[in-house]
Parts: C-alpha cells; sequence; structure tokens
C-alpha cells in the first residue's frame, strides 16, 4: 500500500468514519472505566472467591499475544493480524502458557498466564446474563480488564479489552459484531486517550507528534464481512482499512471460526 500523506491523514480524521471510530472507541473506554471504579479496590475479595470457586483446570500453550490465550473472545484479531498464535489446548500441566480455571458448573471463572511461575491472574465472572467481565490486578491495583457483551442468541455483540494507567483506561482493542442472515458485518479498532505525556522527555513529545500527529488521542481500524454456513462457521470473509475503503482484501480462515 502506498503511504498516505499528512494531509490525507488530517483530512480523514475529520470524516464521519473516522468520528464514528472515535465514538466507540470512548464507549468502550467509558465501559472498561466503568468496571474500574466499581472494582478498583476488589483485589483480595476476588483472589478469595475466584480461588474457593475453581474445581477444574484445563491447559494450553502458545497463544501468548492474546490477554486469555485460545480462549480470547477476539476473533478479529487473531483473523486478520499475522504472526499472531491462537495457541492450543494441551492435556497435561507440563510447562503451559495458561492455565484455565472452572467451577462446579463448568463456567470459566480464572485464567492464570504462566511465564515458568504465575505472572498473573485473571478473574472471570459475569456481570449481567449476556456480559462476562475479567479483571487483572499487579501490586499497583486494577491493570487491565475485558468486556465481552453477546446478544440473545448467544452470539459475541462487543468484545473490549483495555489497559488503565494512574486510575485512567488509556488503550483499548475492541471488536462490534452486527449480524444479517448469513453474515456478519464488524469493526475491528485499536486506540486511546494519553494521559502520560506529562512524564515525557518534551522533546520526544514534540518529535512524536511531528511524525504522527496528535498520538494522545489516536484510533485506527478495520471493517470486516464474515460469511458463515448453516453452522455459523466462518467459510471466508472480506475487509478493508477505514482509511482505505476501496481497497477491498479477502481472505478464508485457516483455523475454525464459528460466531
Amino acid at each position: 500500500m502506498e503511504m498516505i500523506s499528512k494531509e490525507e491523514v488530517a483530512l480523514y480524521k475529520k470524516s464521519d468514519s473516522y468520528q464514528r471510530l472515535r465514538r466507540l472507541r470512548n464507549e468502550g473506554m467509558e465501559s472498561l472505566q466503568g468496571y474500574y471504579e466499581k472494582y478498583k479496590d476488589k483485589a483480595a475479595y476476588f483472589k478469595e472467591e475466584t480461588e474457593g470457586k475453581i474445581v477444574r483446570e484445563r491447559y494450553s500453550k502458545g497463544g501468548m499475544e492474546l490477554p486469555r490465550g485460545i480462549l480470547t473472545e477476539c476473533h478479529l484479531e487473531k483473523l486478520l493480524i499475522g504472526n499472531i498464535s491462537r495457541g492450543r489446548f494441551v492435556k497435561k500441566r507440563t510447562n503451559p502458557g495458561f492455565v484455565y480455571g472452572y467451577d462446579e458448573k463448568g463456567s470459566l471463572v480464572a485464567c492464570d498466564r504462566l511465564e515458568g511461575t504465575i505472572e498473573g491472574r485473571e478473574h472471570i465472572f459475569w456481570e449481567a446474563p449476556s456480559i462476562q467481565v475479567g479483571l487483572s490486578y499487579n501490586l499497583l491495583g486494577l491493570e487491565e480488564i475485558m468486556e465481552v457483551k453477546y446478544n440473545e442468541a448467544g452470539k459475541i455483540e462487543r468484545y473490549v479489552y483495555g489497559s488503565v494507567f494512574e486510575g485512567k483506561v488509556d488503550n483499548v482493542r475492541l471488536e462490534q459484531y452486527a449480524y444479517e442472515g448469513n453474515q456478519a458485518n464488524a469493526t475491528l479498532l485499536e486506540g486511546g486517550v494519553c494521559h502520560w505525556p506529562k512524564h515525557e522527555n518534551k522533546d520526544y513529545h514534540d518529535l512524536l507528534r511531528d511524525l504522527v500527529g496528535d498520538y494522545t488521542d489516536n484510533v485506527t481500524g478495520m471493517h470486516v464481512i464474515l460469511y458463515m454456513d448453516e453452522e455459523n462457521r466462518v467459510t471466508d470473509y472480506a475487509w478493508c482499512d477505514d482509511q482505505r475503503p476501496n481497497e477491498v482484501l479477502k481472505g478464508v480462515p485457516k483455523y475454525k471460526l464459528v460466531l
């Protein structure tokens, strides 16, 4: 693809399409910020609550680029972006990448990310019948938040995953889906509103601004049409960059993807 000039980028950022991406990003960030405010001081509670629920474990290797490995619900990121391994389930706990904990009803309640020892635990629960939430704490507090919303048919409607800096959700990855017949129209975006420039060297800040514009308020997005068979398995797809809507690419999933 040809490089886009600064003038074209500036014009694109005034477009309705770019503003729609910003609204979707802001909605995702606001949703995660709400969970932060509600659960930021609940690390001890979730530690005890989660440990008491786990009755069975499952293991996987690979997929370390994804926050929950093979069980991460971000379908588009795995589908479109190269060099992302989904990982695989393994039967024995022999140096796994992830350990998944399930309660007596078979619901996923914990995801431990391992690097020889436990690096971090995601506490997973249902905020509402159609909303699953994952919270990851570190020594400084609530660090990462995941929300997955499903529609009435049980299909994924929105996935949003974000990080927290100094009490503010500052970056998100989001996937949003709308279903029509045997296809799903989806948007994948990544972006954020950074709260950390005050900590930067001014010359470095100015250099980045000259190179990429206002990097403290940014969003990029792609649009995807997923075609499914009668069993909701994706057979093929078409996608384009939000900034280049006329350059449509096509592909076939290299693994089984069911929506």
